[in-house]
């Protein structure tokens, strides 16, 4: 099945540091990290578009970090 397959490959890519199964027009979000434009148009040609069932790919990048968080906002509990 090719949504197996292409799950599967992408944990042995390590471009990709996280793959979401979308809603929408999209099946899957990619967040990846290259050195440069010229490593992000080879990852893209040779790896990503020579999937199957992968027949588009719309990019953006980031302009600028403003915040870039794993922490999660937990509250704390007060003793009575």
């Amino acid at each position: 099945m090719p949504m197996d397959d292409f799950r599967a490959r992408v944990q042995g890519w390590p471009e990709v540091l996280a793959c979401y199964a979308m809603t929408g027009e999209m099946d899957y979000l990619l967040r990846v990290q290259v050195e440069d434009l010229p490593h992000f148009s080879r990852f893209v040609m040779d790896q990503l578009l020579r999937q199957p069932g992968v027949v588009d790919v719309k990019s953006s990048f980031a302009l600028e970090r403003i915040k870039d968080t794993t922490a999660l906002p937990l509250t704390r509990v007060h003793p009575a």
